[in-house]
């Protein structure tokens, strides 16, 4: 696979959808995957659940290419009712 460059990351952004939450652009979780799988059609996203209480989640995410390889990680904490995005 050829290495993906930083315009490669532009062009794909720039072919999602974006709302504005609290005046900012935002990319919901459904078009950034729609991005990441132009990019890396074959690629991974692993999430885990690790936490939910009262309310709050926290979850961890992988993304990983074709050959298996971290691209990233990240976890998230989302609380239940605090936007729209996170409305249930």
């Amino acid at each position: 696979m050829a290495a993906i460059t930083y315009s490669d990351i532009i062009n794909a952004n720039k072919g999602i959808k974006h709302a504005s939450v609290k005046g900012k652009s935002y990319a919901e979780v459904h078009e950034r995957v729609k991005a990441f799988r132009s990019i890396i059609p074959n690629g991974c996203i692993e999430t885990e659940l690790l936490s939910v209480e009262k309310g709050v989640c926290i979850i961890k995410a992988i993304v990983r290419n074709e050959e298996g390889q971290i691209l990233g990680t990240g976890i998230a904490y989302e609380k239940e009712g605090s936007s729209f995005i996170n409305d249930t």
